[in-house]
Formats: C-alpha cells, sequence, structure tokens
C-alpha cells in the first residue's frame, strides 16, 4: 500500500499524464462499483451496456472500463413468434415455442457472437425474436431484439425496445 502512494506520489511530481491517467480511471471505476449496490444509477448504466442501448457508442465504449461478470441475474427467451408486451407480465414465462437460457454477462452475445446461433439461424428464413430481461436489487431492465438473415450470410439485430 505505501508502495503504491510512493508511485502515485512520484508520478504527480514527475508530470507523467499518461500514468496519471491511468491512476485516475482505476478510482473512477472503483468508485462506480462501490457505488452499484446503493445506486440505481449506476446499476441503469450497466444493464443498459448489456442490452447495447446506452445513448451513444462512446457511452457504451467508456463502460467497457468497468468489470461486467456475474453483476445480474440475466435471462433471455428464443422465439419464432414475437414477444408482445404482456410478456413482461407472465411471471412463469413458460411459453412452449421459446428457450430459455440464463447468461452471466451480456445476454445479446448469444445473438451477436455465437457460432451456433448464427449457423442454426441464417437459414430458416423468418425472424427470430429474442426477450432478455436483467435484474438486480428489485430492478428490472427489458429489451426485445428480432434477429433476421440479411441476405444468408449475416444476421441483422433490431431491437423493437
Amino acid at each position: 500500500m505505501l508502495n503504491n502512494i510512493k508511485i502515485l506520489r512520484e508520478t504527480v511530481k514527475e508530470n507523467d499524464i499518461l500514468s496519471a491517467s491511468f491512476y485516475l480511471a482505476i478510482f473512477l471505476v472503483s468508485l462506480f462499483l462501490i457505488s452499484m449496490p446503493f445506486c440505481p444509477w449506476s446499476q441503469r448504466q450497466i444493464m443498459e451496456k448489456f442490452h447495447l442501448k446506452n445513448g451513444s457508442f462512446g457511452e457504451w465504449a467508456l463502460f467497457q472500463f468497468v468489470p461486467s461478470m456475474y453483476n445480474f441475474v440475466n435471462e433471455t427467451w428464443v422465439s419464432q413468434r414475437p414477444f408482445a408486451n404482456d410478456f413482461d407480465d407472465d411471471w412463469n414465462k413458460n411459453r412452449p415455442d421459446a428457450i430459455h437460457y440464463w447468461l452471466n454477462h451480456y445476454p445479446l452475445r448469444y445473438a451477436t457472437f455465437s457460432s451456433d446461433m448464427r449457423s442454426k439461424y441464417l437459414g430458416i428464413g423468418q425472424p427470430t425474436y429474442l426477450y432478455i430481461r436483467s435484474r438486480y436489487r428489485g430492478n428490472d431492465f427489458i429489451s426485445v431484439y428480432e434477429l433476421q438473415s440479411k441476405d444468408g450470410k449475416s444476421l441483422d439485430l433490431t431491437r423493437i425496445r
């Protein structure tokens, strides 16, 4: 601990802006993580990051510095039939045509990076719908996406809500 303080003092004395910026980033991320259990704004920012719903790419990129493993309960339902708003109120969510997944973080990675998903849904010829719910300390964050084959080679992911 004393060595860290000594290094920080030397960094400031030498006007090493790059190192000082690095330490400042670590400090700010630490403060953000400490605030998460108590601050609904912090919780919402990370949930929005998981659902690709941040206000801009810059905002999303900024929050990539915040570690995101095992923060929330993330669930995904996948179906060929669209999810209506009443699906939000169905606590059991036992719709027979919907496949349910639990994912630790970044629930949309199932649709964006999973090669199994890509190969399975490229040839279907009809849209696939993803219903994603993240929960933490009583806060729910819900997104619905449509996944459709664009040209038989790539998938187009469109946010419905």
